[in-house]
C-alpha cells in the first residue's frame, strides 16, 4: 500500500450520519479516492462507535454493524505498547491531547503520509512524515 492515508473517527462519522450532508460528500469523495490506502486503528473503531451510539438515532445492531464493516474494509493498527510510548513522546514534543497523540502515533507507525482530521491543526507537519489534513477546510 503506497501513500497509505489515515483517517481520524471525527471524520468517518460522516459517513455513517445523515446530520450533515455537505461533510458526507466530502468523506465520501475522499473514501473513493483512497479507499485502498486507508488505514483506521482500533481506537478510532471506538470512537466511532461510541460517538454513533451517542448522537445518531441508530441502533446498536446498526452501529456495530458499520464499525465491523469499517474493520473489514480498511486497514486497521491495533494499539499496542509502541503505540502507547509514541503518543506520550509525541504529546510531550507538541502538546497534543493524549488521545489525539495516539491518533498520530498510530499513523506515523503505520507509515501513512497524511492523517485526515477535523478536530487538528490543518497542514501541520509531524516529524517530517505526516501531514495533519481537514479535508472540511475552504
Amino acid at each position: 500500500m503506497k501513500d497509505k492515508i489515515f483517517i481520524d473517527s471525527n471524520v468517518l462519522i460522516y459517513l455513517a450520519s445523515e446530520q450533515d450532508l455537505k461533510k458526507k460528500s466530502i468523506v465520501t469523495g475522499l473514501m473513493d479516492k483512497h479507499f485502498t490506502k486507508i488505514v483506521i486503528s482500533t481506537q478510532v473503531l471506538g470512537e466511532l462507535f461510541t460517538v454513533l451510539k451517542r448522537k445518531t438515532n441508530l441502533s446498536s445492531e446498526e452501529i456495530s454493524q458499520i464499525t465491523i464493516k469499517y474493520s473489514d474494509e480498511f486497514f486497521v493498527e491495533n494499539i499496542e505498547r509502541q503505540n502507547f510510548i509514541k503518543a506520550i513522546d509525541l504529546h510531550l514534543k507538541y502538546q497534543f491531547s493524549y488521545y489525539d497523540s495516539l491518533i498520530i502515533a498510530s499513523a506515523l507507525i503505520a507509515n501513512c503520509k497524511e492523517l485526515y482530521s477535523e478536530d487538528m491543526s490543518h497542514n501541520q507537519l509531524i516529524d517530517k512524515k505526516l501531514t495533519i489534513i481537514n479535508p472540511f477546510r475552504n
